[in-house]
């Protein structure tokens, strides 16, 4: 977007109201302020003037502000007004219902980040969690994190790794070499899905395929993840199908016409 276009105040005030989606959700005013880089000033005005608009809550006693009761009312409207909410949501419950993991949505933001927007979770004792209204940042580790990076071009992947390098490894399983990630997402390409095997948590594996809109742009992903236990070949399989075939239903909701022109070409 044109720089002369956007509000920075606007801009200053969202950035406060996104620190608090952050642990431990509670914060003083000079906690804001470092986490978000401003003067104190600059917070103290903001907070006021969200605490007023009921966006924050201000507790005297201890000092420490948290969201207030404004930001419930977009609930609703995100879960019946979102598009990719909407044409996931049935979509979504078949995926879950077909392997009984745990299944979620995600959206992709502008800066590379994803959020959890809806989720399924597993009705096994052990299973692998999902947080609705996670954030997670554009990455290389993961299911998730390959099927993003695998849209982008080949110059999109050297100024990622240039960026982001050297790759951080979670686990004895996370890629970090670049020529060996470079091969893996020609490979995600090719197929149009994910697997990541223990890369971001020892014991737990999951898959991901990505959603397309009707202009054919990512806007998110499904992904199902489950503990490495219940991830052999026998059930890899299911699972693989079920996260490829919900991501065509809900993209198809969307508009798309590739992913269908794909599949009738298979």
């Amino acid at each position: 977007m044109t720089e002369r276009y956007r509000v920075a105040a606007v801009e200053k005030a969202l950035a406060v109201l996104e620190i608090f989606a952050e642990p431990p959700h509670r914060f003083t005013l000079s906690e804001v302020a470092a986490r978000t880089g401003m003067s104190s000033n600059q917070i103290f005005r903001l907070l006021q003037t969200l605490s007023a608009a009921g966006w924050l809550r201000h507790a005297q006693d201890s000092r420490l502000y948290s969201l207030g009761p404004r930001p419930f009312g977009l609930v609703r409207a995100l879960f019946l007004g979102n598009e990719l909410v909407v044409a996931g949501r049935e979509p979504l419950q078949w995926a879950h219902d077909e392997t009984r993991e745990t299944v979620a949505l995600l959206a992709l933001d502008s800066d590379g980040s994803t959020t959890c927007v809806d989720v399924r979770e597993s009705s096994h004792p052990l299973m692998v969690a999902q947080m609705l209204g996670a954030r997670s940042p554009e990455n290389h580790a993961g299911a998730a994190a390959r099927v993003f990076l695998a849209a982008k071009p080949d110059a999109g992947v050297e100024r990622f790794l240039t960026s982001h390098g050297p790759l951080e490894r979670l686990t004895p399983w996370t890629i970090v070499d670049p020529d060996q990630l470079r091969a893996d997402l020609i490979q995600v390409r090719q197929q149009g899905y994910a697997v990541s095997d223990q890369e971001v948590a020892v014991g737990m594996y999951g898959v991901a395929a990505p959603i397309y809109d009707r202009r054919e742009a990512l806007v998110g992903a499904i992904t199902l993840s489950a503990p490495i236990l219940r991830a052999g070949p026998d059930e890899q399989a299911p699972h693989i199908v079920a996260g490829t075939e919900a991501a065509r239903r809900i993209s198809t909701n969307l508009g798309s016409r590739a992913v269908q022109a794909a599949r009738n070409s298979a």
